[in-house]
Parts: C-alpha cells; structure tokens; sequence
C-alpha cells in the first residue's frame, strides 16, 4: 500500500457514515470509493479494505463492508426476520438451507432471504459458502468435533463424507468451503485439518 495513513482515513470515513445511518448494517464500498475520489486510486481503496479486513477492522462480504466496532441498531421487524432465518441455519449447521429453501420456509421474497443471509455475514452470526451460508457458532462447534474426532490424520473426500454421514452434495458443499477457507488442505494423498 503506497499510503499507510490510507487505513486510517477510510476507518474514519467508515465511523462517520455509520454514525449517520446507524440502521445500517453496512456501507457500500462505493461510499469509500467516493468520498477518496482524486486522493487515491479504486485499486488503492480495496488494497486498503483487504488489509482492514486482515488486521479485523472491517467485515466484508460483497461490495459492503461494515466496521467491526459499529453495532447497527435493526428495527424489530429485521431483528425477528434475522432470528427466524438464523434459526433455520441453526437446525442443520452442517447443512443449512439454501436461500431458496428459507424463503419457501419463511414465505418470504428469495431476494429479501439473500438480503438477511448477507446481513448475517455482516453481523458474524453466518460463514458464506458458494450455496449455503453456515451458522456461528454453531457450525464452529460442529467443526471443531468433526476435527478431535478425525484428529490429525489424512482423509479422502469419500472418508468425509461417510465420517459426516453425509450426502455426496452437502458434503462436497462442505469440503469445498473448508477447503477455500484454508481449514482444509492437501496432505499426501489425502486432506487434513489445519485450523
């Protein structure tokens, strides 16, 4: 990053914007990409954000990104349409609902479902996957029991999947995620946890 002051800044155009909008759970990077518009270059902006994102400043899923430290005040009507959809992720945290799936539950809009999914990954309550989103902390606590009881050993993806008891796509979901999250990696002729 050419300006090291640059972090700082966008932290405190961060605090301001969600000082001024405090229902929002997150800001659009645009905002950012605005206010610093001549200063320094779009590329230099996300450099910035991805170094935020690094040390735990900021959370981004998207094009939005939300300052850890800010706590967005959800009206009611938000907070219980979160609850229910969280609850739905809660009840299989290794194989959540797709957003389709939450909609048809919740008789609501697939795209008010997405909204809230990616709402949650703001707030910390979801990990995104490509299909699915997983529940914190429950699917953190699934994860660290599938990990003491395979321990250190190497696994194919078939031994996942039958140590799971899961079906070949929730579990290639699954594998694939840990995978891209670096919890999983190649060992030898096998996989191996790594968190």
């Amino acid at each position: 990053m050419n300006d090291p002051a640059l972090a700082d800044r966008l932290v405190e155009a961060l605090r301001s914007e969600h000082h001024k909008a405090k229902t929002k759970v997150s800001l659009p990077l645009a905002i950012l990409l605005d206010k610093h518009k001549g200063t320094c270059t779009r590329a230099e902006i996300r450099e910035a954000v991805a170094e935020l994102e690094h040390r735990g400043k900021v959370v981004c899923f998207g094009d939005q990104v939300r300052l850890r430290e800010a706590k967005p005040k959800l009206s009611p009507r938000r907070e219980l349409f979160q609850e229910a959809l969280l609850h739905l992720l809660r009840e299989n945290p290794l194989t959540p609902p797709t957003a389709k799936e939450i909609a048809e539950k919740l008789n609501a809009p697939e795209q008010a479902v997405t909204a809230a999914l990616g709402e949650a990954v703001l707030l910390e309550n979801a990990w995104p996957s490509e299909h699915v989103f997983y529940p914190r902390p429950e699917f953190d606590s699934e994860l660290r029991r599938i990990e003491n009881s395979l321990g250190r050993r190497n696994i194919t993806r078939k031994q996942f999947r039958e140590h799971l008891q899961l079906t070949r796509k929730p579990a290639d979901e699954l594998f694939e995620f840990l995978l891209n999250r670096g919890w999983l990696r190649a060992s030898g002729d096998g996989f191996r946890f790594v968190r």
